[in-house]
């Protein structure tokens, strides 16, 4: 699944990365990268609050991937308490 925003920005500017926050909700904005495109996206807006599964680095994380953001907060709340 390819999620494309044509929000200017989010998008590269003369090769230079512009990622930042959603213009609409303010979220964080993801990168994913599928072999040689990549897509930039609010997983509040586009998503839901799903974070969509970077193909690469799924595979090399498997079961450690996050399915949502309440999910990634967990396992970031956990990796601080050394669990």
């Amino acid at each position: 699944m390819l999620v494309r925003s044509f929000n200017p920005p989010i998008h590269h500017a003369e090769g230079k990365q512009v990622l930042g926050l959603c213009p609409g909700c303010g979220t964080p904005i993801q990168r994913i990268q599928y072999a040689s495109n990549e897509a930039n996206y609010c997983r509040q807006c586009r998503t839901g609050g799903k974070l969509l599964a970077d193909r690469g680095l799924s595979r090399l994380l498997k079961d450690d991937w996050p399915n949502s953001l309440e999910q990634r907060e967990r396992m970031k709340a956990d990796r601080r308490m050394g669990g």
